[in-house]
């Protein structure tokens, strides 16, 4: 199946119609999917997720700091 998420109004919305213009895109199986939601991390390591049309997506560091002096 395919979906649209999109933010709207600071809401997460979706939609079981594909977007018109999407700025990325997620392909994966269920799966997958199942195997994220149960926080198995090699799932998203492993190559069965692709994303594509990242532009709009920033990357940080996962040790950063919320507060600086």
């Amino acid at each position: 199946m395919t979906y649209a998420l999109f933010v709207e109004d600071a809401l997460l919305n979706y939609s079981d119609r594909p977007a018109d213009k999407p700025d990325t895109g997620i392909t994966l199986s269920k799966a997958t999917l199942d195997s994220i939601q149960l926080k198995r991390e090699q799932a998203a390591t492993s190559g069965a997720l692709r994303i594509e049309g990242r532009g709009l997506i920033e990357t940080f560091p996962f040790w950063f700091n919320i507060v600086t002096p």
